[in-house]
């Protein structure tokens, strides 16, 4: 990553922060929705609807990155 979303199943993205605040991918990938899981989650938009899960390192002892 690091170079915009990418394309994980027809109308599945995953991106970074940077991504989930750049309206112009939103805008050339239709977002409608965003789920956002990090340790510091604020909302960001006022027109994209936008789930908000906290991640905190000591409750998950291993997270699988791909």
């Amino acid at each position: 990553m690091g170079n915009g979303m990418n394309k994980v199943l027809p109308g599945l993205y995953v991106g970074n922060y940077r991504d989930s605040k750049d309206p112009l991918q939103l805008e050339k990938y239709k977002i409608t929705h965003i789920l956002s899981i990090h340790d510091a989650a604020r909302r960001i938009h006022a027109t994209v609807y936008v789930a908000e899960v906290a991640l905190y390192k000591q409750l998950v002892p291993k997270v699988l990155v791909l």
